[in-house]
């Protein structure tokens, strides 16, 4: 019995402890001229994804230097999904996807062709303005409280009731 315990506490352990914390933390890293930070949030093998990347590479050698594509894959990488999400709640927009791309203030929810005018001209309005607006550097700063994010807690409490039911499984058959 003592083996039992002792294996579904190292099992527990094993699952409460959150892998996430041993991924690298993402940072923006600061514009070296006068650019704007254009954020797409992007996930790996997304073909949207792809035709963003594609449509701000043909841009560049126009546009380049008033902006700087600052790029985070969120479906492999928990931190910069949380990332996402945080912008999304403050952003106050209903996104769940990717490609999500965040111009200053303006915020695009996937992607299409239909976009590059407006991309264009939101990166182009953002250059021009004297208030940038730069979400990431407020979270970054701590002017912007993060996401919370309660995967790991709910995958907790799931594990504790399953190994609790089973436990009084065990117990209250050993009584009859």
């Amino acid at each position: 019995m003592k083996k039992i315990i002792l294996s579904i506490a190292i099992l527990f352990v094993t699952l409460a402890f959150p892998l996430s914390a041993l991924a690298e933390e993402t940072k923006v890293e600061p514009r070296t001229k006068d650019e704007v930070n254009v954020y797409l949030f992007w996930g790996n093998g997304c073909g949207y994804c792809e035709a963003a990347k594609e449509f701000f590479a043909s841009i560049e050698d126009e546009y380049g230097d008033k902006f700087e594509l600052v790029e985070y894959e969120v479906w492999y990488d928990k931190n910069n999904n949380e990332l996402k999400e945080t912008v999304i709640d403050y952003m106050n927009d209903d996104a769940s996807g990717v490609p999500y791309i965040v111009i200053g203030e303006k915020t695009f929810g996937g992607y299409a062709s239909d976009f590059n005018e407006d991309i264009i001209k939101a990166i182009e309005e953002e250059y021009e303005s004297d208030e940038r607006f730069d979400v990431i550097e407020k979270i970054e700063s701590g002017d912007i409280e993060p996401s919370k994010n309660y995967d790991t807690l709910i995958v907790i409490g799931i594990f504790v009731v399953v190994i609790g039911g089973f436990g009084a499984l065990i117990f209250f058959s050993r009584k009859q």
